[in-house]
């Protein structure tokens, strides 16, 4: 008999989807994956590492299918969306069941990266010894450089099209936020590039019209982040959020820093350091959180009810990691903003990735 926990649903499992969904995702994924996720916390004891498991099998099962040849292309393509399907479906098991864990995050990420580069030259392979098209090659090596360059660093292009550093007015900014609302990323990503190559060309027949397309998708989306990267090198207190984050803090009008502990321990140790490094940490006077934390480094630890409102000269830091804390930055900045703090003015929220690189 499963242990005792409480039954969770549709509605749990849509709260857990706390990463923004794509395209792909939305279109194709996320219903089934919301259904499967109640099943399994409900039904069994699968952990989200072993679902992680199972959708790698999937897609080195999705693999040998593609250097088999044409003649297996529909079953490849299946199998790799259902691996896609349960690479769905492991995150939200974790949130679920509370048990979101960074090894957890670094097995997701591997496996799936080491994935999609077999998945890659399996599937030039098995198109050059049917076809004796060597072009297929030539289009794998582009695709497997990119990806490569493109994986890690992706959220620097979700930071930038945040709505949040358009002008409010702006028909950029209502574009946006249109679908950061509604928790779409409204750009493709390499999710739909992979997608396009490994799902809808093989389907449809049109191997080499989807792959070119998938390929401008991913090169596209590697030309931008170098774009955004060598402006905010440049240009850093114009293009460059956290720079301008960080000239805040500098400014003679703020005479105290509090750091806002969410209970996330990674991105509240990045942020103390980052604060060390640029020689502010002589203004961080304490932390605030739900409960008075006895942590020896600091001189004051204030519980979040303790503070009536705004207090002149104090600026509060939010650190969060993208991802694992968003649901607990998102409740702090709510309850912020109904004791009267202003975003930007009385408070300020710092991302980082899960591997601690600064996204805003």
């Amino acid at each position: 008999m499963l242990d005792e926990q409480a039954i969770v649903t549709l509605d749990d499992a849509e709260e857990a989807l706390t990463i923004p969904k794509g395209w792909w995702a939305y279109l194709t994924c996320l219903f089934l994956t919301k259904r499967i996720s109640v099943f399994l916390v409900n039904k069994t004891k699968v952990t989200a590492n072993q679902v992680t498991i199972f959708s790698t099998f999937l897609s080195a099962l999705s693999a040998v299918a593609f250097f088999r040849g044409p003649k297996w292309y529909y079953w490849a393509a299946i199998l790799y969306w259902m691996s896609y399907l349960f690479d769905c479906v492991d995150g939200t098991v974790a949130r679920l069941r509370k048990q979101s864990t960074l090894y957890g995050g670094y097995l997701d990420a591997i496996s799936e990266y080491f994935m999609q580069l077999i998945m890659a030259i399996a599937f030039a392979y098995g198109y050059f010894k049917s076809t004796g098209n060597i072009t297929i090659f030539y289009y794998s090596t582009v695709y497997c450089f990119f990806f490569m360059f493109f994986y890690w660093d992706g959220k620097y292009i979700k930071a930038t099209l945040n709505p949040a550093r358009i002008i409010d007015n702006s028909v950029q900014h209502g574009f946006l936020s249109f679908f950061d609302k509604r928790n779409i990323v409204p750009y493709p990503r390499r999710v739909e590039s992979s997608a396009l190559i490994f799902v809808l060309g093989p389907i449809t027949g049109y191997i080499i019209p989807f792959y070119l397309l998938g390929l401008s998708i991913i090169v596209g989306g590697c030309c931008l982040k170098v774009g955004i990267n060598l402006r905010r090198l440049f240009w850093p207190k114009k293009y460059d959020n956290f720079s301008r984050k960080i000239e805040t803090l500098k400014s003679d009008s703020v005479k105290a820093i509090y750091i806002y502990n969410t209970g996330e321990e990674l991105s509240f140790a990045a942020i103390y350091s980052i604060l060390k490094r640029v020689g502010l940490i002589s203004k961080v006077k304490g932390i605030i959180s739900h409960s008075k934390l006895p942590i020896w480094f600091f001189s004051e630890s204030l519980a979040i009810e303790d503070i009536p409102g705004p207090l002149e000269g104090i600026q509060i830091v939010v650190p969060y990691l993208e991802g694992y804390s968003m649901p607990d930055f998102r409740k702090t900045q709510e309850e912020l903003v109904r004791k009267g703090f202003i975003i930007g003015k009385h408070f300020i929220g710092i991302g980082f990735d899960p591997y601690c690189k600064i996204l805003f």
